[in-house]
């Protein structure tokens, strides 16, 4: 078989790629770990969380890849809601939040505990996919590719 030219390119263009192990189902594992090489190995993984430790067989090739301070174990929670999970960040019972949480959050912790929030603006690029076909966009194509910054709203 000859070597993918696009290679590289898929490997850095895609969110969340990474290489698997030959003979991995070629479908979503679920909570099913996958055999992987990296510094941390799952533990266990649920419907409350995944549970990661530090991978006793790694082995450090470069010391950027394994520097002091990185922690022994990861735990990263699903919270019921985006309240939840920033509640728990205010309150220390976590102490990272991905996502948005909600204004009202927000501004209480700014008042309450400024030093909790952390802006990360990140320069992205976000896609919509709209189905053409269906109500309310049907026969409202030529519409939209009329549709100028100075009427759009």
């Amino acid at each position: 078989m000859a070597p993918d030219p696009e290679f590289l390119d898929q490997l850095t263009e895609q969110d969340y790629a990474a290489p698997i192990p030959p003979g991995a189902p070629n479908r979503d594992a679920g909570l099913t770990p996958l055999l992987g090489t990296g510094p941390y190995r799952i533990m266990r993984a649920n419907r409350t969380g995944i549970y990661l430790d530090r991978n006793p067989y790694f082995r450090e090739w470069s010391h950027a890849a394994q520097p002091a301070g990185n922690p022994d174990r990861i735990v990263w929670r699903y919270w019921p809601s985006l309240q939840a999970a920033a509640s728990s960040v205010a309150d220390g019972r976590a102490d990272w939040l991905f996502g948005s949480i909600p204004t009202d959050v927000y501004q209480r912790i700014s008042i309450q505990s400024p030093a909790q929030i952390h802006s990360n603006p990140q320069l992205a690029v976000e896609f919509l996919a709209f189905n053409t076909h269906l109500a309310p966009l049907i026969g409202s194509l030529p519409a939209a590719r009329s549709t100028t910054r100075s009427t759009a709203t």
